[in-house]
């Protein structure tokens, strides 16, 4: 354990899901698609999808 040496990573963890998930959102832009994401705990998530859509929906309607 004499020499020991620090490397520093600067990059992000999720560089290449950052990447992966930009291209997805860029691709459903461009053919018009509304793209979003939607988090729901366990047990719940009907209940939440339904309204994260709604209010999608909402958002969408005042943006036309």
């Amino acid at each position: 354990m004499g020499n020991v040496r620090v490397i520093e990573i600067r990059e992000s963890v999720f560089a290449d899901n950052d990447a992966t998930s930009k291209a997805i959102r860029e691709k459903m832009s461009a053919q018009g698609t509304l793209f979003f994401k939607c988090y729901v705990r366990t047990g719940e998530w009907k209940n939440n999808i339904i309204k994260c859509i709604d209010q999608q929906n909402e958002r969408a309607a005042e943006n036309w």
